[in-house]
């Protein structure tokens, strides 16, 4: 959809690239063949691994680097094995075509790019030269993924700001701030604590009788104990 909205004329098959030229299984394709080793996006690049890869299909005013092997097939059936009417390749898998005054890069396997892959073949001089070529130049490099179906945390970022008051962002920030607070510092644990030993302290207080009325219940229970005695030692365990 993109490449036809941009009016291009490269496409790419939709159909997964399986290679008997392959790298612990059939859909991991081991890529020798580069048509144009003089372009700079595969300039010493000998060899590179695709994971999972569809193929391209060429439009006009393209230009081949990369294919695969004669003994690839396009598996239309998606059994993992070559079926008598399947496609045979070679197969395109990355095109440069003229556009304007500018040249757009297709590339069959985005999965080039991702990290598990960087150490395998020549995929990190393959990912330099991409890189080298995009910036070559150029002060200003925008990356595109408005067309993603699903919502990325950039275009959240860029949209909710918008659309919220200024007394709403503080209150997100406070809330923010609190959780993380809460969540990776000890202030609540001491907080809490201080509560208690206050709420304890109070119902002590409120509880625990007077001198006097110690006093008074000892000799209730004891008649014959001795008034001043008592008061002596009640005061005494008071001032402890």
């Amino acid at each position: 959809q993109i490449l036809k909205g941009i009016n291009a004329s490269t496409r790419i098959s939709g159909r997964l690239l399986l290679d008997l030229s392959f790298e612990k299984n059939a859909s991991f394709v081991q890529i020798f063949e580069f048509s144009q080793a003089s372009h700079s996006v595969v300039a010493n690049v000998s060899s590179i691994l695709l994971n999972y890869p569809s193929s391209v299909q060429a439009g006009g005013g393209s230009t081949v680097l990369a294919r695969s092997s004669k003994m690839s097939w396009l598996d239309s059936s998606e059994n993992g094995y070559y079926d008598v009417h399947e496609a045979q390749g070679p197969f395109p898998v990355l095109v440069v075509e003229e556009m304007g005054a500018g040249e757009l890069i297709v590339c069959s396997a985005p999965s080039l790019f991702i990290n598990s892959m960087v150490e395998l073949a020549d995929n990190q001089m393959f990912r330099d030269n991409m890189f080298s070529f995009l910036f070559d130049g150029r002060t200003m490099v925008v990356f595109d993924e408005s067309h993603r179906a699903v919502a990325s945390p950039l275009q959240v970022s860029y949209f909710f700001p918008s659309v919220i008051s200024l007394q709403i962002k503080v209150a997100i920030v406070l809330l923010v701030v609190g959780l993380f607070i809460a969540w990776f510092t000890p202030v609540p644990r001491y907080l809490l604590l201080w509560i208690e030993r206050i709420l304890i302290r109070k119902s002590n207080d409120q509880k625990m009788p007077s001198s006097e009325q110690v006093v008074e219940e000892l000799l209730r229970r004891h008649p014959a104990w001795n008034r001043k005695k008592l008061t002596d030692l009640v005061e005494r365990v008071d001032r402890l």
